[in-house]
């Protein structure tokens, strides 16, 4: 369909907007793409498990690679809570986006509790009018007031829980007054949950009152970008002291919680550490599927997913109405952005929005499409240093890598190795949950690695020389 070139930009503009990398998806694009990762939804599975519940609250593991789309599913569980029929009751989500308090160089549990606190107050007040109290708590918000006032010149602080988050975000971008307020409540840290769960507590009843809401349901979202924690230089020592050693405060919370820990730090340990920690299994949320496990052949279903999740931001365009993807996307650019997004919505939402400042009068090209990419190939070329182990997996018949080797972690964490799930109904009982790995298709495509083949190959070949000739 031709459209003028007003219409041409609005269209550009308007799909350069809704893909934005680091947004969620809204209820309007959220698409559930558990068919195309090979496992089931994670809000099904978690309002199963709180519906079943009585008396005992959980803390949920959430992982997944950055990019996969972990925050678009909190979003979603977030907005489907509220409705008895998911959980049997009507859940009132609190939902802390931990960007919004932690430095991620610099992260205590306390900002944790104390941003669960904020968040939870600012929910209850601006959803139900409510200003929650908790008598032990307001000692620790008085605490605040006074290092706030004496340090950073704050003259107002109301140390209401209900408004509370703006003055303990302040602590966010201010190192010298957080270490103050660290040290003046770290001998105070087991009662900063006491005080806590005292004013869950009475939150709860508040609740219960108001009549519309069962419960709550604690949502800890980024928690898994934390880098420096708990005074660690370094980022396996941070992982350790912040979500092992405090795992009994990070659970301790009386509510349903969910927080998200790091992929290649759930898999650098056994599935009985997280089980004894936290009495749960993680749920990690796998990449979409765009290619069998042979690498080459494409997974319709997951494509067709994708082609849907970018459908629905083409969809009510002011004065224009529904676009096809079809109008804005060449073929060759369309299976190219679904080839070599290999699944991760934020690369997809990424290159999308590259290839849109690359061409003024759509469709897009497939040439745009790879110019998008320039920078992506960029940071792989330059970044990874372990080609050999890519090769090796590559090579792999069983496409499973070594999870305690740090080199692997490493891997996974700059997004060189991608996790998928089978997902196969055809397969064994075991084989069908069992995670696999794949190089990502850009990476495969680079020189570094190519000749990491090539060495791999030679070497193998050799061996076999040198088994024919001693067995002759």
């Amino acid at each position: 369909m031709p459209y003028t070139p007003e219409q041409t930009f609005a269209i550009r503009k308007h799909l350069f907007n809704a893909c934005h990398p680091l947004s969620p998806a809204t209820p309007e694009l959220y698409v559930d793409l558990a068919a195309a990762r090979g496992r089931g939804a994670f809000t099904t599975a978690f309002c199963e498990q709180v519906q079943l519940s009585e008396g005992l609250y959980g803390c949920y593991i959430f992982s997944g690679h950055y990019g996969s789309g972990k925050s678009s599913e909190l979003k979603h569980l977030c907005e489907k809570i509220p409705d008895p029929q998911y959980a049997g009751a009507a859940y009132l989500p609190i939902f802390v986006n931990t960007e919004e308090y932690l430095d991620e160089n610099d992260t205590h549990i306390l900002d944790i509790l104390f941003s669960v606190a904020a968040e939870m107050g600012a929910t209850f007040k601006n959803e139900l009018g409510v200003d929650i109290q908790g008598s032990y708590l307001s000692k620790f918000l008085n605490d605040l007031k006074e290092i706030l006032q004496t340090n950073i010149g704050v003259n107002t602080v109301d140390v209401s829980l209900g408004v509370v988050k703006v003055q303990f975000q302040n602590l966010k971008n201010n190192r010298f007054v957080r270490e103050i307020f660290r040290t003046k409540l770290r001998s105070l840290e087991s009662e900063l949950l006491n005080a806590l769960n005292d004013t869950i507590a009475q939150a709860r009843l508040q609740l219960r009152k108001h009549g519309r809401y069962h419960d709550f349901v604690i949502v800890i979202d980024n928690l898994e970008k934390v880098q420096k924690a708990m005074g660690k230089e370094g980022l396996r020592d941070s992982y350790e002291a912040l979500f092992i050693d405090k795992a009994p405060q990070l659970r301790g919370m009386h509510a349903h919680t969910v927080c998200t820990l790091p992929l290649e730090f759930i898999r650098s340990r056994s599935a009985v550490v997280w089980t004894n920690l936290y009495g749960c299994e993680p749920f990690v949320l796998p990449m979409v599927k765009v290619f069998e496990r042979d690498g080459v052949t494409h997974y319709t279903h997951g494509r067709e997913m994708l082609k849907e999740l970018l459908g629905k931001r083409l969809q009510n365009i002011p004065n224009i109405g529904d676009v096809s993807v079809d109008d804005v996307f060449t073929p060759g650019a369309l299976e190219c952005l679904l080839t070599y997004c290999a699944g991760d919505i934020r690369s997809l939402m990424y290159f999308i929005r590259e290839s849109l400042t690359e061409t003024k009068t759509p469709p897009v090209s497939i040439d745009a499409v790879y110019n998008s990419q320039a920078g992506r190939i960029g940071t792989f070329a330059t970044s990874i240093s372990h080609w050999d182990k890519l090769a090796a997996l590559d090579n792999s018949p069983d496409q499973a890598i070594e999870n305690s080797d740090p080199d692997y972690q490493t891997l996974l964490r700059q997004g060189a190795i991608l996790e998928y799930m089978n997902g196969e109904t055809n397969s064994s009982r075991t084989r069908g949950f069992t995670p696999w790995y794949a190089v990502h298709p850009l990476v495969k495509e680079l020189d570094a690695f190519l000749r990491a083949k090539e060495r791999l190959e030679a070497e193998q070949l050799a061996k076999q020389k040198l088994a024919g000739s001693v067995t002759l």
